[in-house]
């Protein structure tokens, strides 16, 4: 949210006071009414595919001054039921500011033959605060193919600086979408639409009625129809990149006597963010001062400095929940308690790189999946995450102590973004973040058994570099066991695969490195016919089918970060059996990624088969033109994946 201080709040506040303000807010749509036409319709002829539509999704945002200043966030949809899968659409999660209030929750299915059921309350929900958020969750029950599920919602709150933002596309076809902005005349707006580059968002403008003034003023719409559904597809950083909405921030209040600026440039807002969030965090208080002494040391160089303090604070402040560039503890209670948020874990950084005379700035990000923030836009609320920019040795490096996997010199994939807003006063200004070369190998080597029933036993060695190290230990610490992750995570596919041993002393660590090793079986994994023996040779790391599936994409293919895998297996094969055939190399490459699978003859021993497959994703952002390429390239490498070698008896 935006900050501003108490007096100009106060004098916002009183002025308004002595208007006695007030507006009346109409109903858009009609709460109980459904148009016949969807109300029988049992396919939408625009998507035959869609398991469900939003007939129409109507939002108006009411500032007004009544006993006191508040805004009024009012919403209203419908969505109809045409699919088994739709049904999932009955349960309904309202998220909203801790501080704000639900006053009005009013839900019911309306079923074809025209009846109508009430959502009761017990079938209404709180759940646990996230973060700064509150969750209300509302389930419809007997739920039938053909019913529309209605919902109405008000949300009352206080926050006039940026209010209820609204996103026109949801993950299913929508009719109509709309955004209504009544606002009390005087409190001026700075708008900001995104992802309409099809101008899909008509803007016009009609009038409401002022009951103090006794006359129409005008209110703002913003209204967008037959929009096509937004569904998550792989290697899509957020869906917030490609939904058209629009945001509203306080630019100024003008009234006749009384003008006050809120916004008047990216740097303005910077600079109060250093002086009203940030200021605690300006300077090391004497408790940081001594933490930091008794970490480093004189004969320490600032590389050296830097490293301990970075490791530091990412094992020693416990996560807690909350996201957002806002801290909302200081210095001191963080170092007591021990616990921070993303903003507060690197802020607590930057003051202690500072305590040790090594110079630190805060950065601004909004990480890959809050979506991409718009430097153009003086919008705070952009962003969701504070990283440093500290100058280590004359070179400056970017810091992210958020990450409890994340070693020193690394950013969390996550904080991979374009750029960064460096907030300096005075001297606010956008980096590039670079994202180059290979950041995560990772390489299984397989020595195999194959016994003439089928089955498989052996040993595989585990070497990850990079993120893929950070990945492997990030599992290990939600799998406890090394056996565990690799039951679930790398065999999960395979059934008869047993772990029968495997570092059970291996402990989840941040570092640059992972190794390990494990022996297992594996029953029945080929298959036998007669005298001969079927193998697919590759089993950890190949794919069974495409993950693209759509005919056709309208958002790039975003892969993140360049990465390379590597299976190796070596098979040796029971006594009297050997290879009828072996398999052409086959090479797959496009500009985007290269797949490469071999499966010889070891020379040095006949009965020993080797088998090896590398994929390696070369480029970060693969265009929606070239999805086609994408999707029919990984088509190939699926089928190579699927290679069996017959192995026969007496040869």
């Amino acid at each position: 949210m935006i900050f501003f201080n108490r007096t100009q709040i106060t004098a916002v506040l009183l002025f308004l006071f002595s208007l006695m303000f007030f507006v009346y807010a109409e109903d858009i749509k009609e709460y109980g009414e459904v148009s016949p036409e969807y109300l029988n319709m049992t396919v939408y002829p625009e998507d035959t595919s869609a398991a469900a539509i939003r007939i129409f999704d109507i939002g108006l945002i009411d500032l007004r001054y009544e006993s006191r200043l508040e805004v009024v966030f009012t919403r209203h949809f419908q969505t109809k039921i045409l699919k088994e899968k739709g049904k999932e659409h009955a349960n309904v999660a309202i998220s909203y500011w801790h501080k704000d209030h639900v006053t009005e929750l009013d839900a019911q299915i309306i079923y074809p033959d025209g009846r109508k059921i009430k959502v009761e309350k017990d079938n209404i929900f709180d759940e646990a605060e996230k973060g700064r958020y509150k969750v209300k969750k509302l389930t419809f029950p007997n739920v039938e193919i053909g019913a529309v599920l209605e919902v109405k919602y008000e949300i009352t709150g206080k926050d006039i600086y940026e209010l209820e933002p609204w996103y026109f596309h949801q993950s299913i076809p929508v009719i109509e979408s709309e955004m209504i902005a009544q606002i009390t005349p005087g409190f001026i707006y700075m708008v900001k639409k995104e992802n309409d580059s099809n101008r899909l968002i008509v803007e016009s403008k009609d009038k409401y009625y002022n009951r103090f003034s006794q006359k129409w003023d005008e209110r703002y719409r913003y209204k967008a129809e037959n929009l096509p559904a937004i569904k998550n597809e792989p290697y899509i950083s957020s869906l917030k990149n490609y939904k058209a909405n629009i945001n509203f921030q306080i630019e100024s209040v003008q009234f006749p006597g009384y003008y006050q600026v809120f916004i008047k440039d990216l740097q303005t807002l910077c600079n109060r963010l250093l002086e009203e969030q940030y200021d605690d965090f300006k300077k090391p208080g004497s408790k940081v001062k001594e933490l930091v002494e008794s970490l480093v040391t004189s004969d320490m160089n600032t590389e050296q400095k830097s490293k301990v303090l970075f490791e530091y604070v990412r094992d020693n402040f416990d996560y807690k929940s909350g996201s957002g560039i806002y801290p909302q503890k200081d210095q001191e209670d963080i170092l007591e308690e021990k616990k921070a948020n993303d903003t507060e874990k690197n802020l607590m950084l930057m003051v202690m790189l500072r305590a040790a005379d090594i110079e630190a700035k805060p950065l601004l990000i909004s990480t890959t999946d809050h979506g991409l923030a718009n430097p153009e836009i003086p919008f705070l609320s952009q962003y969701n995450r504070v990283i440093l920019l500290v100058n280590v040795g004359n070179n400056h490096y970017l810091f992210d102590a958020r990450d409890p996997w994340i070693t020193y010199g690394q950013l969390p994939p996550t904080s991979l973004v374009k750029n960064a807003l460096l907030v300096e006063k005075d001297n606010a200004s956008f980096l590039d973040i670079p994202n180059v070369g290979l950041r995560s190998i990772s390489i299984i080597e397989s020595n195999l058994i194959l016994s003439g029933s089928g089955k498989l036993q052996g040993s595989s060695q585990i070497l990850a570099i990079g993120y893929g190290s950070r990945d492997y230990n990030s599992d290990l610490y939600e799998h406890k066991k090394m056996d565990k992750l690799v039951q679930e995570e790398l065999a999960a596919h395979l059934d008869n695969f047993t772990v029968t041993e495997s570092d059970s002393n291996l402990k989840a660590a941040p570092s640059d490195t992972f190794r390990t090793a494990f022996s297992f079986e594996l029953g029945d994994y080929a298959e036998l016919i007669d005298d001969e023996i079927y193998l697919k040779p590759g089993f950890y790391l190949g794919r069974n089918k495409n993950i693209f599936i759509s005919e056709k994409r309208v958002f790039p293919v975003e892969f993140g970060y360049k990465r390379k895998t590597i299976e190796t297996n070596y098979y040796t094969l029971p006594a009297g059996y050997a290879v009828t055939e072996f398999p052409e190399e086959v090479i797959i490459e496009n500009k985007y990624f290269r797949y490469q699978r071999t499966i010889i003859p070891v020379q040095q021993n006949p009965m020993i088969v080797g088998f090896a497959r590398q994929f390696e994703i070369k480029e970060l952002v693969a265009p929606a033109e070239d999805y086609s390429i994408v999707k029919n390239d990984y088509a190939k490498i699926v089928d190579a994946d699927q290679e069996i070698i017959i192995i026969k008896k007496g040869k």
